[in-house]
């Protein structure tokens, strides 16, 4: 007697017999069979040279090089050339740190090749005109020179540290707060790595380890102070006045101009009008750098707040520690404000991420935006916009 306990397991049975045999009977197919969808490979078909010197500009031709996305000579990404690119051409600059290796392609389908030859490269000679006389203890070390750039290491006493590749050729500056040194100890400095020879000197000794406390402040680094007439200003989403001097004029507090924004009704919320950007900016040599600017709300309320990029990464940083600005400027005419640009100063403001460092390269743009001025008139009036070694101080206050 079967039961129905009986049916419903040699049903289940069958059920598995017929789908195992189904998947025997199935074939494997490889994603090229049939059903892939053949997007175009970008190709090398011939290089100008065999041999190039780094920053020379080399031209290939091809196929599919409009759509070239990126080029790289090995690991070593290269910029293509503005308007360089067509179906059958395009043109690249060799990076100052290059090594030989294939041109390899990746174009907008995210497919991937490389030249059959190598493109050897050449340097032109390291020269170092200018050895530091001292190492300040925890500080940056300068060395200039022609193509120093091209040194990718230097030994400080006994230990070996990587130099970064910088944004210029005759400059480069190695951090040195990591190193086992102390005060009133004699190191040598030795390059130990670089690309292409070195004439003269490779290495100074007894280089003095100095105590940098006491120091005397360097010359400010003026970003804007307007006298020259042109309005930097970058306008966003929202329309608001900007302009060098202000409808009615306030007087400017130095020289003859200032930079004026104003709006009737901010409309509520955070929004950014607009930016001051400027260009990239080595402060190194600086002790203690500070934002220094001169700003009037004249009567209402304004506000900016900082926004730094270094290394491809952005930090967010808001006036609000010192002068009781909380997120908003409301002056009493004309006031200046300097604030540390170390985020880890006492007054350094609301930094919102860690990891800005002004010892190294950063551009800076000062964002124009209503904060906490949520309602009614919006007016900023700035001048003077500088970093100063040292917290600037009102003498007439």
């Amino acid at each position: 007697m079967i039961t129905m306990k009986t049916k419903n397991i040699l049903n289940t049975s069958w059920l598995l017999l017929l789908i195992l045999l189904f998947s025997l009977g199935c074939e494997d197919h490889q994603w090229s069979e049939d059903y892939d969808i053949n997007l175009p490979l970008s190709v090398v078909n011939s290089i100008s040279t065999k041999s190039a010197m780094v920053s020379d500009q080399v031209s290939l031709t091809g196929t599919v090089l409009d759509k070239v996305s990126n080029v790289w000579i090995g690991k070593v990404e290269c910029k293509i050339v503005d308007g360089s690119q067509n179906s059958g051409d395009l043109s690249f600059i060799v990076p100052r740190r290059a090594i030989s290796g294939p041109v390899v392609l990746k174009n907008l389908y995210r497919r991937v090749t490389e030249s059959d030859s190598t493109l050897v490269i050449t340097y032109p000679d390291v020269e170092v005109t200018e050895w530091p006389s001292n190492v300040k203890f925890g500080r940056n070390l300068k060395i200039k020179g022609a193509n120093v750039d091209l040194i990718t290491a230097i030994k400080i006493g006994s230990e070996t540290v990587s130099v970064l590749q910088p944004s210029v050729t005759d400059e480069i500056s190695i951090p040195t707060a990591a190193l086992n040194i102390a005060i009133g100890d004699l190191v040598n400095i030795e390059i130990v790595s670089v690309l292409g020879d070195v004439i003269g000197a490779a290495k100074v000794t007894d280089v003095p380890v100095v105590d940098d406390s006491v120091w005397e402040p360097l010359p400010p680094v003026v970003m804007w102070d307007f006298e020259n007439n042109v309005n930097p200003y970058q306008p966003g989403s929202v329309s608001i006045t900007s302009l060098l001097n202000g409808n009615p004029v306030i007087a400017p507090p130095l020289g003859d101009y200032y930079w004026h924004s104003y709006i009737a009704e901010t409309g509520g919320g955070w929004k950014t009008f607009g930016i001051l950007e400027s260009p990239v900016m080595n402060i190194s040599d600086m002790h203690q750098p500070y934002l220094t600017f001169q700003v009037n709300s004249n009567d209402t309320r304004g506000y900016m707040y900082m926004w730094f990029v270094q290394d491809g990464v952005s930090y967010e940083a808001h006036f609000n520690s010192q002068y009781n600005d909380d997120y908003a400027f409301d002056t009493n005419g004309w006031e200046w404000r300097s604030y540390p640009l170390d985020p880890k100063s006492e007054d350094a403001g609301e930094w919102k991420k860690q990891g800005f460092d002004w010892m190294k390269p950063f551009s800076l743009q000062l964002k124009i935006c209503s904060g906490n001025v949520s309602s009614g008139p919006f007016e900023l009036n700035l001048d003077n916009i500088q970093i100063t070694d040292g917290k600037f101080v009102d003498s007439n206050k």
